[in-house]
């Protein structure tokens, strides 16, 4: 496993822990959240080209802070 890969592991066990809750109040919000942890799992199984991942942890860092406002959690 590269070093990437394991840096990937922990947050994206926090998607799916965020998953859940999500679609009960943001159906479409969990939805991208998925969709955009798929791309950066594809590139870090594929490419692993450092501007796709960079861009794709940007997204996902956005929609995580959209989905901590969703559900009424303070962003820490």
């Amino acid at each position: 496993m590269t070093g990437a890969q394991v840096a990937f592991f922990e947050p994206h066990n926090l998607t799916h822990n965020v998953d859940g809750p999500l679609r009960q109040v943001d159906e479409a919000l969990a939805i991208r959240l998925c969709n955009e942890v798929v791309i950066m799992e594809s590139e870090l199984a594929g490419n692993r080209d450092p501007s796709v991942m960079a861009e794709q942890a940007r997204k996902i860092r956005e929609i995580l802070a959209a989905a901590a406002a969703a559900l009424g959690v303070e962003p820490g």
